[in-house]
């Protein structure tokens, strides 16, 4: 009421009504605003790659249609049968008996005063028939022992041995040879 006892419609003094606080409000709203710019900036940056890697993928695919259609697959075809060709000629080859290191470690073997006249290889009993010549019966004997010195040389057969007018003896020896000593890394 007025000073004069009549109805005031407008009110003298100005009062602001506040319902609850705005501060929460303005938090409210500016935690918002920072969501919606980084979830903005993050689906920008996304759609960036994304567009990015669209663009390599594009390119790479290019690349590989120019590659594929540089090849030469005549020439593919060949290579491939040649390996397999390798391959059959690999496996036998590993089956295959070498004689060669074995030959060797008996030209080691061999003494000074025995000859080698004669040389028959048999790969069905894994045995080398050697026909030759020794100053003497105990050369012969040595020369046997040193055979058996060998760990590829399973056995020692002395098939014959007689002296010879001129003095010498004449003998022919079979040695057994172990299988896994006519491998090609021996």
């Amino acid at each position: 009421m007025s000073k004069n006892g009549e109805i005031q419609l407008l009110p003298e003094k100005r009062t602001k009504i506040e319902l609850g606080g705005s501060r929460g409000r303005e938090r409210l709203f500016t935690t918002g605003v920072v969501l919606l710019v980084i979830v903005l900036a993050l689906g920008g940056v996304l759609l960036y790659l994304k567009t990015k890697l669209e663009q390599d993928i594009a390119r790479i695919d290019s690349e590989l249609i120019a590659l594929e259609s540089k090849r030469d697959k005549a020439f593919e075809k060949e290579v491939l049968i040649t390996k397999k060709q390798l391959g059959l000629v690999a496996g036998l080859l590993d089956n295959h008996v070498h004689w060669t290191g074995i030959l060797t470690k008996i030209e080691d073997l061999l003494q000074g005063k025995v000859k080698i006249t004669s040389l028959k290889l048999q790969k069905a009993g894994y045995e080398v028939d050697l026909g030759g010549v020794a100053s003497g019966y105990s050369t012969l004997a040595k020369q046997i022992a040193a055979f058996l010195t060998e760990a590829t040389i399973k056995d020692v057969a002395l098939q014959g041995a007689q002296t010879d007018p001129s003095g010498v003896i004449k003998f022919d020896l079979r040695l057994t040879i172990d299988p896994k000593g006519l491998s090609k890394n021996e």
